[in-house]
């Protein structure tokens, strides 16, 4: 969707999108489970990630800053290992060695 090239679906170009558009998105995402047995959400509104205990106790929080999920997604898959992830991520798509 651009300008350009608008949704095929709905008409809507990036012109006509409004806030009301992007708060249809969860604040909350849910990233996965890493091999220690911790929890992953994405705050999109903080862009920062919530690692979380089983008994809900946060035990860090990521910022994100100018880094892509991406960058969060592989370093947690090459440091510690996923046992479960549901956000995909562009490799998922394209190989790793893009």
């Amino acid at each position: 969707m651009s300008k350009a090239n608008p949704s095929p679906t709905t008409g809507d170009t990036t012109d006509n999108c409004t806030d009301y558009t992007t708060k249809l998105l969860p604040q909350h995402v849910y990233l996965g489970r890493d091999r220690e047995g911790y929890v992953h959400h994405l705050d999109r509104d903080a862009n920062a990630v919530h690692r979380v205990e089983d008994a809900g106790e946060r035990e860090r929080v990521t910022p994100l800053g100018d880094a892509h999920l991406d960058d969060y997604l592989a370093f947690v898959a090459d440091e510690i290992g996923w046992t479960d992830r549901k956000q995909a991520a562009t490799w998922d798509f394209f190989g790793r060695d893009r």
